[in-house]
């Protein structure tokens, strides 16, 4: 429906407060405003139904089913497109501007007005639609009705051309038209007229809209033309004169031209001359690749072009012979260019004499066009020259000077560094003309600079500095071997590597002045790298040190113990180390990354508290304590505090602990009676074992132990140690692998604890079967699923064939 005055309505009925629908159909009336074209639509749930609709007293009556959304409008107006297309026209629609096309969409019915408007020396023809012809008239108002496409068309302006006169004959461009010509011709054609009087008459000119005082009248249509020839009768006899211009040898379209003053009238013109009358004059006009052979005129021959003809007794011909001009070879020859003769990309044309060819030339990336040179000479520095063959073979040559030079370095013994940028051992590169380049020889290690030489000159500086390049660069440095020297080196209490290799705690090492010297210090087992010095003076603190070589030198590694005390101290208890009892107090010396454990066993009547460590406190969960020597001494105390009366108190580290079958965790603490008994068992976690139990002071290696209550405190704790890990690596080709039932892809990469036993199955993919499992080279298994029991790195292989 048109939009523009559609109407939009939801429809309902409510029963007892309900939205419900009719049993039947209803009829619905809706006051509007428009009687023609009417649509009725409903929508409900988005599908869209047309319904049966009537206007009457100003409301549109339908009927429905169901009540809904209803659209009420009338039919829109049907839309069209029009394009306007034009030939030598511009067209103005509906008064706008005047454009050469056109496309625009109107209502159906809609009438448009088309204006045209020919181009300069054109007339409007008519507008068209396919070949059918609209109107003729520039104007043309068109009712628009379905899609059409139009097409204004103009033609070149024609003009009335009448040529006339008496006593002669009209040649209309070189046609005997008789003693008139009436055409209508387009604009800008030319016209020569030439009249040729009758016998006893002559002509003296021409008359009306273009003028001439000779037989010839010569000009381009741009309007109506009414000339006349004015002839005159002869005093005395005439004659006709008929002259001609014939080429020699092979035919040529265009080898000359006859001029009467300064009219050119072609190969032949025409002329009635009077006995005794003043002479006709003529002249020839030959292009270039031509030559003129003179004029043939009774009996006689004249070179001159130009010639003054005289009536004779009788009728003449005059014949002016043209012969086509010698050829000779043009060349041309370029470097640093491309060069083209008349366009094409030729260095060489045959060329007849007085004929150009036009030179041309495009230089190459990094040249810049000087001139064309014959020899020495220079001709022209136009990049086109207009070349006009001679009298012999003749080489023209397109000369350049360069805007970009080129580099060429090369070092021996050296790395060359070209405007700040490491370049190896050769550099080539170009540079602008004018421009700066600045390189540097770097001697190889163990060598030193010598010379360079560029473009022939010796530089003994190992860098140069070129500005203003207005040459090519070549260049090449050189460097020699430096002098040997010697480095002493030494180390107390370790060794030194050098070149990989231990060369001992003292040695001499024999190199090159610059080359790099790289010196490892080895310390003693518990000692530590300090720095390395030279004399008074510190080198580095880092172990490996390199250095350039700067001559005869010594260099030492200074180092010192690590070695520290540790004192370890129990108060009211005991110290357990390696499963021994050493009292309440241990002294022992640690060097630097060494460790200690030691277990604080608490005295009767008291329970583990916690440590101090150099005044760091570590809680009651680290009864079990791992001391790694830094660099400075040790204090570790254990501190313990009062248990209550006849209590039992167990601590697992790394584990839980099952007292009488009963898991109880990490700890289990009971107040217990005299002569009541436990059994303890130590369950370690994953990825650790049991080492021992400490009851009190005194330790058992039974994972399993039994502890009767006497009337005194009780402390027990099970000691953990970290289980060993290996490497598990599996690989199939063209299968599966499974660890323990678990599907793993083609690959099985994990640690596994030491002594641990695992399961793997390697499925082979369809089409293929089992060849064995592999370690290395040698096969240790041939079945499908392998058992084994790590206790080291294992790699494997399973390999597989195709199926026979």
């Amino acid at each position: 429906v048109n939009p523009e005055d559609a109407l939009v309505y939801d429809i309902g009925a409510k029963n007892g407060g309900k939205p419900v629908q009719p049993n039947s159909r209803v009829e619905v009336k809706v006051p509007v405003s428009f009687s023609e074209d009417v649509q009725v639509y409903s929508i409900k749930n988005g599908a869209v139904t047309k319904l049966d609709s009537s206007v009457s007293g100003g409301k549109v009556v339908f009927r429905t089913n169901s009540l809904s959304t209803f659209v009420i409008g009338t039919k829109p107006t049907p839309q069209h497109s029009l394009s306007v297309n034009t030939e030598s026209t511009r067209v103005s629609v509906d008064g706008g501007a005047s454009v050469v096309s056109y496309s625009g969409s109107f209502a159906e019915g809609t009438k448009v007005v088309l204006v045209a408007q020919p181009d300069d020396g054109y007339t409007f023809t008519g507008y068209y639609i396919g070949g059918s012809l609209l109107s003729s008239e520039p104007r043309l108002e068109y009712s628009v009705t379905s899609d059409a496409s139009i097409r204004a068309v103009s033609e070149p302006a024609k003009y009335q051309v009448r040529l006339s006169g008496d006593d002669c004959a009209i040649y209309v461009n070189g046609r005997n038209v008789g003693g008139s010509f009436d055409e209508r011709l387009e604009i800008g054609t030319h016209v020569q007229a030439n009249a040729v009087a009758l016998e006893g008459y002559t002509v003296s000119g021409w008359s009306g809209t273009f003028q001439s005082k000779d037989s010839v009248c010569d000009f381009f249509v741009n309007g109506d033309v009414d000339v006349k020839a004015v002839t005159e009768a002869a005093v005395n006899g005439t004659v006709k004169v008929t002259v001609k211009l014939v080429l020699s040898g092979p035919a040529a379209d265009d080898y000359g031209s006859i001029f009467v003053g300064s009219k050119e009238v072609g190969t032949t013109y025409i002329v009635t001359l009077e006995t005794e009358g003043a002479p006709a004059t003529v002249s020839v006009l030959i292009p270039s690749g031509y030559l003129f052979d003179g004029w043939m005129y009774e009996g006689m021959t004249y070179q001159s072009k130009s010639l003054a003809i005289k009536a004779g007794s009788d009728d003449m011909e005059v014949v002016g012979m043209v012969v086509s001009a010698p050829s000779h070879m043009m060349r041309v020859v370029a470097e640093g260019g491309t060069v083209y003769m008349d366009g094409e990309a030729t260095d060489r044309m045959e060329v007849k004499e007085g004929v150009s060819v036009i030179l041309s030339q495009v230089p190459e990336d990094g040249y810049r066009f000087v001139g064309w040179f014959v020899g020495d000479g220079c001709v022209s520095t136009s990049e086109h020259y207009n070349a006009i063959m001679g009298t012999s073979d003749v080489t023209y040559e397109a000369r350049y000077s360069k805007t970009v030079y080129d580099v060429d370095l090369t070092a021996i013994n050296a790395t060359l560094v070209v405007d700040g940028v490491s370049c190896g051992g050769s550099y080539q590169g170009t540079v602008p003309e004018g421009g700066e380049m600045v390189f540097e020889a770097v001697p190889a290690e163990g060598f030193v600079f010598d010379s360079w030489i560029l473009n022939g000159e010796l530089y003994s500086k190992s860098k140069i500095t070129v500005k203003g390049v207005s040459s090519d660069i070549v260049a090449t440095a050189k460097a020699v071997p430096a002098p040997m020297c010697s480095i002493a080196v030494s180390i107390n209490d370790g060794t030194i590597e050098y070149g990989g290799e231990d060369v001992g705690a003292h040695a001499v090492i024999e190199v090159r002045e610059g080359q790099s010297v790289t010196l490892k210090a080895k310390p003693d087992y518990g000692y530590a790298f300090r720095y390395w010095v030279s004399g008074d003076r510190v080198l580095s603190s880092k172990a490996e040190y390199t250095f350039s070589a700067p001559g005869d030198m010594s260099v030492s590694a200074v180092v010192e113990s690590t070695l520290r005390d540790v004192t370890v101290k129990a108060a009211n208890g005991g110290l357990i180390i390696n499963s021994v009892n050493v009292g309440s107090e241990y002294r022992t010396k640690l060097y630097l990354g060494e460790d200690l454990v030691v277990n604080a066993a608490p005295g009767p009547g008291y329970t583990f508290s916690r440590w101090d460590v150099n005044g760091k406190i570590y809680g009651a969960e680290y009864q079990s304590l791992r001391i790694v020597m830094g660099s400075s001494d040790i204090l570790a105390v254990a501190e313990m505090a009062p248990m209550e009366d006849s209590t039992l108190q167990v601590v697992v580290l790394n584990g839980t602990v099952r007292v009488n079958g009963e898991d109880c965790g990490s700890s289990y603490s009971a107040v217990a009676s005299a002569g009541e008994e436990y059994t303890l068992v130590a369950v370690p976690d994953n990825g650790y074992s049991f080492d021992h139990w400490i009851i009190d002071r005194d330790t058992s290696d039974y994972q399993q132990i039994t502890v009767t209550m006497g009337t005194d405190h009780v402390n027990v704790s099970a000691v953990m140690k970290k289980n060993d890990v290996h490497r598990l690596t599996v690989s199939i080709q063209n299968g599966k692998l499974y660890l323990d039932e678990v599907d793993k892809g083609s690959k099985i990469d994990v640690y596994v604890e030491d002594k641990q036993i695992v399961k793997i199955k390697a499925t082979p993919d369809a089409g293929y079967a089992l060849a064995g499992w592999y370690e290395g080279s040698e096969a240790v298994y041939f079945g499908t699923e392998y058992e084994l029991q790590i206790e080291g790195d294992v790699d494997l292989v399973v390999k597989t064939l195709p199926s026979p």
